[in-house]
Formats: structure tokens, sequence, C-alpha cells
């Protein structure tokens, strides 16, 4: 086994530890998320990423914000760093992909919290990659320079910290130890290189984010979502649906929207103070009281502790109801 072969495998094996302690994806449950891909839409000719990358891995040319109309800001407003969908990922290129998480929005605050997670396939290999939490304030407002320039770094995990992450008896050699001492020297080597360019990591995956979320709703509010069709036996037409979803995951369609498609349970919506989900608490008590029928029949209804759902785990502090009286 030559040294480029021992690499993959320990890479391998490094992803398999990650994502059975939950720090990863395997690329088949990331494909089982929503996704939206972008890949038509995007432009690679003068991409930003070195020129060493993989075609395949490439960052796009969209990432300078040249593509953005001048008034676009005042149509979309900051929420159109939100994506369209909740939970999910970009589609970046053929095997790089922007797996993101929005854990909260709120109106009246004016702010939204995410959490995204770069993947790519390398030499064969999948792999994770930097990771960081932000809050991004001010989504109400219409300057583009203002939303993105007031970004709060909640947590973030590089590559530095992600490679120096392994389990026990991982470097059981001479040749794992040298093996791997390279793909950290590298790692660091990458993140000093790039802040001699005034920048890090962190921040150039927050614009990827950010880009990718004002690209996809800009091409969004311009296109009408319209379901994939294929004809099936009998000359019958049925919306295509994702095929490598289990029984226990929603059917997700497959949507064309403009240059870009979307893989998703709903239909997509250009997030709007209207149209995102903001909850304040997890748990609510729901009074008592009578209920009256047609037939003149009345019945009593108990008090009940209600439970929202994409919330439970925060289900220990119920908030109180407050009746008030009046005479």
């Amino acid at each position: 086994m030559n040294q480029a072969e021992f690499m993959k495998k320990m890479l391998t094996k490094h992803m398999e530890y990650l994502v059975n302690k939950g720090a990863a994806h395997k690329f088949s449950d990331l494909m089982k998320l929503d996704m939206i891909d972008l890949r038509d839409a995007l432009h690679y000719e003068h991409s930003v990423s070195p020129a060493l990358i993989s075609e395949d891995v490439r960052l796009p040319e969209e990432l300078d914000w040249a593509w953005m109309p001048k008034d676009l800001p005042e149509k979309l407003h900051g929420y159109g760093l939100i994506p369209c969908i909740q939970k999910g990922s970009f589609r970046i290129n053929r095997h790089r992909f922007l797996y993101f998480d929005v854990k909260e929005v709120n109106v009246p605050e004016d702010f939204f919290i995410v959490f995204v997670r770069d993947y790519s396939r390398m030499n064969g290999s999948w792999q994770t990659g930097v990771e960081v939490e932000f809050r991004v304030n001010g989504i109400s407002g219409t300057n583009i320079n203002t939303f993105t320039g007031n970004i709060g770094i909640i947590s973030k995990r590089g590559n530095c910290e992600i490679y120096r992450d392994i389990p026990d008896n991982f470097i059981n050699d001479s040749m794992s130890k040298k093996i791997w001492q390279l793909v950290i020297s590298n790692a660091d080597y990458v993140r000093s290189e790039r802040e001699k360019h005034a920048g890090n990591e962190f921040a150039d995956i927050i614009n990827l984010f950010c880009a990718m979320s004002y690209l996809s709703n800009y091409i969004l509010m311009l296109n009408k979502p319209k379901a994939v069709r294929k004809k099936s036996a009998g000359n019958t037409v049925k919306k295509t649906a994702v095929s490598d979803i289990s029984e226990n995951m929603p059917k997700r369609i497959i949507r064309n929207v403009g240059s870009m498609r979307i893989s998703s349970e709903k239909i997509p919506k250009v997030p709007s103070p209207e149209t995102v989900t903001h909850y304040k608490v997890a748990v609510w008590k729901a009074r008592g009281g009578i209920r009256r029928y047609k037939n003149g029949k009345v019945t009593t209804f108990a008090p009940c502790v209600k439970h929202r759902q994409c919330l439970k785990k925060f289900a220990d502090n119920t908030a109180p109801v407050t009746l008030k009286l009046h005479a």
C-alpha cells in the first residue's frame, strides 16, 4: 500500500469516527435531507479556489456578489440570507455541499441563528470540513453591507481542530503517525496562509452560505417552483420523488426553480417576516373550558400542557398562562 492509499484509508476511518460521534454526516444521510441544487446557476471559469483543487469541488465565481442587482436588498432585505428550507444543504458542485440548519429566526428582535458545515469528496474520500454557528442581526435592513457585517460567531471548528480530534488507537505505528502528521501540518499551513490575506476559513464559509442563500432566494423570487414530472407505464404522469428516502423520512418532491433544482417536502417560499417560523417557547399551558355542541350538549375539557414538536429538547420549562377576567 502506497502513501496515498494509506492516507485515504486513514481519512475514511477518521470520518467514520466523526459520523459515529454525531460530528458529521454520511454522504447517504446528507442526500436524504432537503437540498438546493445550484450547480446549473453557478459559474466556475474564474473560480476563487486554488488551481490544484479538483474541478468537482471548486467554489463558484458568485462568491464576489457581482451578480446581485443593486435594488435586490430592498426587495429581499436581510431575510434573503435565510434559506428557503430550514435544514438541508446547498449543492455547490458535483462533490461540494454546504450543510445548514437554521436554529432560530426571531422577527421581533430582528435576527436569526444558523449552523453550517462544509462537505466535499476529495480523491475519492468523503470528508467533513469547516463548521460554524453564527448569528445575523438586522435582517430587516436593506443594506447588504450592514447585515453581512453584523455577524457574531457562536461556535466554530476548522480542519486544524477536526484532524486533531482522533479516536483511541487511531495512530498505532510509525506509518500512521507520519501520514497523520502530514494531514495536520497541511491544515495548519492552509490556515496560516489564509490569515496572511486578512481572512480566515470561518469568514469564508459564512460568506459562502450568505451568497448561496441570497442567490437561491433571488432565483426563487423570479421563478415559480414546478414539480418535476415523469411518465410512467400507461402514460400517467407522476411527480418525481427522491428515491433514497427511508420509510421514516418525509417524501420529498423535486422542483425546478429557474436554473436551480430543489428537493423538499414542502413548496419552497422566499423568506419574509410572514413566511419564516419563529417560535418563542417549546412548552406552554392550555387552559380548560367548556365545549358546546350543535345538539345542545355541553362538556368540559381539562387544562393540559402543549409541546412544540421541533423544540422537545427544551421542554423542561413551561411558560405560565395568565388569564385576565373582565366584569
